[in-house]
């Protein structure tokens, strides 16, 4: 839909990676009647859980479990927000892999996370854990649409400092 926002999520479905934040997220911005659309792509062992926990919140029309994702592109081009709630991480691939294609990403602050958002600059980092800093972003993101830009122009920097595989 066209006035909808879409936020994404790409990763196993474990604990580790903290997807039910997301569900919590997407009950706080239902409430809100925030126009939005969740897409999580990944297959795992929490599927179940994640599935009725959707539908224990009602929010089977605006979350979304995509299973795996063999077009990951196609996949990146259809976000306009991207949230990584991951509980820790060793390193980030799928925050560089997000950045590449130039979508604002939002992470909690934990493990190799701020080594890839710099915080306000490319994107945004929130308490760990805390749903309320992961939703005061999504609408900072949602109510300025030029950070998309900003984001963007930073991300090629350090991504051409940080991580050129030429390097």
């Amino acid at each position: 839909e066209s006035n909808e926002v879409v936020i994404g999520n790409a990763g196993r479905l474990t604990d580790q990676k903290g997807q039910s934040y997301l569900i919590d997220l997407a009950e706080i911005l239902k409430k809100e009647n925030v126009p939005f659309r969740l897409l999580i792509a990944g297959e795992g062992e929490l599927r179940a859980h994640l599935v009725n926990l959707i539908a224990q919140k009602n929010l089977q029309n605006e979350v979304k479990l995509l299973g795996h994702v063999d077009d990951m592109t196609a996949f990146f081009n259809s976000l306009d927000i991207f949230i990584f709630p991951s509980k820790y991480e060793g390193a980030a691939n799928t925050l560089i892999e997000t950045i590449q294609h130039g979508v604002p990403c939002i992470a909690f602050d934990v493990s190799s996370n701020p080594e890839i958002i710099q915080h306000g600059v490319n994107g945004y980092l929130a308490k760990p854990f805390d749903v309320g800093e992961l939703h005061k972003y999504t609408l900072e993101v949602m109510n300025q649409p030029e950070k998309k830009e900003v984001f963007r122009q930073a991300n090629e920097r350090i991504l051409a400092t940080k991580f050129d595989n030429h390097k």
